[in-house]
Formats: structure tokens, C-alpha cells, sequence
């Protein structure tokens, strides 16, 4: 392995793993066949629980949150180049007038 020396840095890797703190699947199911056999059509009508569902909107909502933060990273990364640039080249007229104060 080598060393990475950069100016930019690379987002971190975000894993999403959610799991059900406990799980029936006997009671699933019998809930889904009730449901499916039932007779009473307002049942159906209403909207399904998934779990998980709430925190994957959320992890989406604060992917776009570091989405729309792009144009301050792209400003300060014009700003750094800028300065060094700028620093570069104030060196490289010090070092022209060291070398004409030498020689």
C-alpha cells in the first residue's frame, strides 16, 4: 500500500444496514393472509407499514443535504488553488531578487 497524498479528499463510504430489532414471521404471515382474506375493503385502504421505510427517506434526504453542499467545497478548492498559485509565484520573484542581491 502506498501513501495517498492529495488535496482533495474523497467522501467516506456510507453503508445503510437497518434490521428490525425483532422479527415474527409466524405473525407476518398470518397478518398478511388476514389481511388478504379479509372481507372489510377500509383495511386495505390503508397504507402498509415497511419497516425501515422512514430511515431510508432520511438517509436519501441527508445524501441530497451533502449534495447541495458541492458549490462551498468547489469555492474553498478555487480558493486553495488561488493561494497557492499565488504563493508560487511570489516565491519564484523572491527567489529572483535573492539570486540578483548574491550576485
Amino acid at each position: 500500500m502506498g501513501i495517498r497524498i492529495g488535496f482533495f479528499s474523497t467522501p467516506q463510504h456510507r453503508v445503510f444496514n437497518y434490521k428490525p430489532r425483532y422479527y415474527d414471521a409466524t405473525k407476518e404471515h398470518i397478518k398478511e393472509l388476514e389481511e388478504k382474506y379479509s372481507k372489510n375493503e377500509d383495511s386495505s385502504k390503508e397504507k402498509r407499514y415497511i419497516p425501515g421505510a422512514a430511515i431510508q427517506s432520511a438517509y436519501r434526504d441527508g445524501l441530497d443535504g451533502m449534495r447541495r453542499e458541492g458549490g462551498n467545497r468547489n469555492l474553498k478548492r478555487i480558493i486553495i488553488l488561488v493561494t497557492l498559485a499565488a504563493a508560487m509565484v511570489a516565491a519564484y520573484y523572491l527567489a529572483q531578487g535573492l539570486a540578483r542581491m548574491f550576485l
